[in-house]
This record gives C-alpha cells, sequence and structure tokens, in this order.
C-alpha cells in the first residue's frame, strides 16, 4: 500500500530537518501517518502551554523567547515534530496511550519505526558529516527503554518526537 501525507502533512514537513523529513519518509513508505505540528511560533507554543497541551512555554516571564522544541533553529528548521499514526484510515488517539494497553501497543510500535528510520538516517549523516544526533520521544523522555515508568509517566506526549545534537 503507498501512502502519501495530505496538505497539513505537507505544509508541516517543509519546516522539518532534514534528517527528521528524511525519517518521515522512510516511515510513511511502510506506515501511514500525519505529521500534526512541526515548527511552532512562540505565541501558538505559550497557547499550547497554557491550554496544559505543553509543558513547556513560548516565552519567558520578560516576555523573550523560550527555547523550546518546536522553535526555528538558527538553520532554519524544526528540531522537534508530533507525528500521529493512521491505522486502518483513523489516527490513534494520543489520550489513549499508557490507558489502553491496545493502543499502546500500536503508539510504541509506531514511535519504534521512527526511532529505527531516524537511527539509521542518523548514523549516515554522522558519517558524511563527523555531526551526532540522538532521538527524545514524548513517551520514553529519560530514553532509558522502559516507557512506562514514573518519569516518563509525568507528561505523556504520545506523538511528540524531537532530535538533539549530541557533543562527544
Amino acid at each position: 500500500m503507498s501512502y502519501a501525507y495530505g496538505a497539513h502533512s505537507t505544509a508541516q514537513y517543509a519546516t522539518l530537518h532534514p534528517l527528521l523529513r528524511a525519517a518521515c519518509d522512510d516511515v510513511l513508505t511502510i506506515h501511514d501517518h500525519k505529521i500534526e505540528v512541526g515548527a511552532r511560533l512562540p505565541d501558538a507554543q505559550q497557547a499550547a502551554f497554557e491550554a496544559g497541551n505543553s509543558k513547556v512555554r513560548g516565552f519567558n516571564p520578560d516576555g523573550t523567547p523560550y527555547l523550546y522544541p518546536h522553535r526555528v533553529r538558527d538553520d532554519g528548521t524544526c528540531w522537534a515534530v508530533d507525528l500521529i499514526p493512521i491505522v486502518n484510515g483513523k489516527p490513534l488517539d494520543p489520550k489513549l496511550f499508557g490507558i489502553d494497553a491496545w493502543e499502546t501497543s500500536r503508539w510504541t510500535r509506531f514511535i519504534g519505526l521512527f526511532e529505527a528510520a531516524f537511527a539509521m538516517r542518523a548514523r549516515e549523516h554522522r558519517l558524511r558529516t563527523n555531526e551526532q544526533f540522538a532521538l527524545r520521544t514524548g513517551i520514553n523522555w529519560n530514553r532509558d527503554a522502559s516507557i512506562l515508568d514514573p518519569s516518563d509517566r509525568r507528561f505523556v506526549d504520545a506523538f511528540h518526537v524531537e532530535m538533539e545534537r549530541v557533543t562527544v
């Protein structure tokens, strides 16, 4: 089966760092999904924070923009993306992650596919440029391979993935 992005996903896709775009492309060949959010302006980030949909504000108390994951970086791209897997033509509900075992397993499988695709692309990038990146997900904030431990459950953001530069 062949999958393609709709207009909303395509617009969000254009804001992403090339490594995230490549991982999205790789996953789209085997699993349908929607790109819900790529780059987000500070006002939109602040609104998400105030609505309880994000634990990260858009602005510092002095009014300057906060360095949140969905911001546009100096390279002109966003290093975070919110993805919604689509199964049998229906988007998965991120609010069911950690509550419904079946939905949790489907989310975990999808995020695992994305992690694998990103790892492959990041390894290729490191070999070409010596720049190293890692991925952090909203179901495993501390990257300890345990998705339902207390530190990850403080704020579950099932569809969120973000890349970080690794310094050695």
